[in-house]
């Protein structure tokens, strides 16, 4: 619930637009109903429109429907949230069809949650059916005409291009999410993503634990086959597919006369958990590039002994000894010992008396990446190195601290061709629907927040 309530200030900034010849309207975040109670009444006033006020109208838009769970009982929920503003006269055009007018979308669609790697028995699933309204009216009669707005299918048109577009959105994920799961998270290779996110992370995504667990033998194996030690589960592999799915949901939005800005918004519950920050985007020109960002940690060292030395199996030792210290993964995903070429190429170095390598940290939470440089900071890893390496070598050997990274946001960018269609939509039109997707965003998000209070 907190977390529902935290994401409304971004709701509200999300949702006011510079959007009738109305000198002001009611601006409000979304509101949030559950079973018919208002949980949340959206932050609301009533305010100027921008100018020239002729191109604005008062905009609202409410998002209702019903969620059925099959988990071999059926519970049902219905919710509902709204949220209002001024509209650019373009956005009430393409979304609510004109200044004065209401247009609905009726679709159904599942969100298929799997909760085990038995294939046999479907992953588990839990499987759930919505069936949604989405409401988008204008009106510019009055000052403040949309304070209170009936929404009703029988007095607005139906908008079939919205619907046909959010059915064919979860269509493309149905072609992927199975691939998804046997070949990617139930992997015996890299472990059981979908077990270790169930058992080790929060919904949100953040980690359970922290470092400090480290050694903690009723942490590292809540059962038997598994650990929470910290992993980046986003492999390269399933990015792939998610650029897969992307080449579906591009194509499905440049058909329907939308721009695609909000596909990863409201698909993301079948995903982020498994894959957080995950950012698709499609260009018009046929071009789609789906975005991973995460955060790392870096430390650079130099090892009085030279270079040659430092062998492949040598650096698997170094990083399986940091991540048993350190309470991570022992992956390449997550820990990365590699040569530091930077810096002996600067330093000029004699490869047959000195070497240079860095070890880079790498989260997907923000958090965890902060955790896991509070407990670098709190870990002799260099006399451990010395250690390992005198071991491993069979002489002293020193190891100095060259550098430190501040925790670091970075990203990287898979890009690929999508396929179009044919569209009788003109460029105005899928423009101006771009604008109107500021809407969707604003509703997925939301929607997504309930979607979180009732699973």
């Amino acid at each position: 619930m907190m977390a529902t309530i935290s994401s409304l200030s971004l709701l509200l900034s999300a949702f006011i637009s510079h959007s009738a010849a109305v000198a002001s309207c009611r601006y409000q975040s979304a509101s949030f109903e559950l079973n018919e109670v208002q949980i949340w009444p959206g932050l609301g006033l009533n305010w100027f429109c921008p100018l020239p006020a002729t191109d604005y109208s008062c905009g609202s838009l409410r998002w209702e429907g019903d969620v059925s769970f099959d988990d071999g009982t059926t519970t049902s929920f219905t919710y509902a949230t709204e949220a209002k503003s001024c509209v650019h006269e373009d956005v009430c055009g393409a979304f609510a069809g004109g200044e004065s007018g209401c247009e609905y979308a009726s679709y159904t669609y599942d969100v298929w949650r799997p909760r085990s790697c038995d294939a046999a028995n479907d992953f588990d699933a839990l499987i759930a059916t919505h069936d949604v309204n989405l409401y988008a009216t204008c009106c510019n009669e009055t000052v403040n005409c949309n304070v209170d707005v009936t929404y009703d299918a029988a007095a607005c048109e139906e908008e079939d291009s919205f619907s046909t577009y959010m059915v064919e959105l979860n269509t493309c994920w149905n072609e992927v999410k199975r691939t998804f799961m046997e070949d990617l998270l139930c992997d015996a290779e890299r472990g059981d993503i979908l077990t270790y996110s169930e058992d080790c992370l929060q919904t949100d995504g953040t980690w359970k634990y922290s470092p400090a667990n480290a050694g903690d033998s009723t942490v590292q194996n809540t059962d038997d086959d598994n650990d929470c030690s910290y992993r980046v589960s986003c492999a390269a592999e399933m990015r792939v597919l998610l650029t897969d799915f992307a080449q579906c949901a591009c194509t499905s939005a440049t058909s329907n006369g939308y721009s695609g800005n909000f596909i990863g918004t409201t698909m993301a519950v079948n995903w982020e958990i498994f894959c957080p920050n995950i950012e698709i985007s499609c260009a018009p020109e046929g071009t789609l590039s789906v975005i991973y960002n995460y955060w790392y940690v870096r430390y650079k060292f130099r090892v009085a002994v030279a270079k040659a030395l430092i062998t492949e199996a040598v650096t698997f030792k170094i990083r399986a000894r940091i991540a048993y210290l350190l309470f991570l993964a022992d992956n390449s995903d997550t820990v990365v010992v590699e040569e530091d070429a930077t810096t002996r190429r600067r330093l000029q170095a004699d490869d047959s008396t000195e070497g240079y390598f860095q070890i880079t940290l790498n989260s997907e939470n923000k958090q965890a990446a902060q955790q896991i440089q509070t407990a670098v900071g709190a870990t002799t890893i260099v006399d451990e190195l010395s250690a390992l390496l005198e071991t491993e070598l069979g002489t002293p050997v020193t190891v100095d601290t060259t550098s430190a990274s501040a925790v670091t946001d970075a990203s990287v960018t898979s890009t690929s061709d999508f396929g179009t269609t044919t569209s009788t939509t003109s460029t105005t039109v899928t423009q101006e629907k771009s604008k109107a997707e500021r809407w969707g965003v604003v509703i997925a998000i939301a929607i997504a927040s309930i979607y979180g209070l009732i699973v």
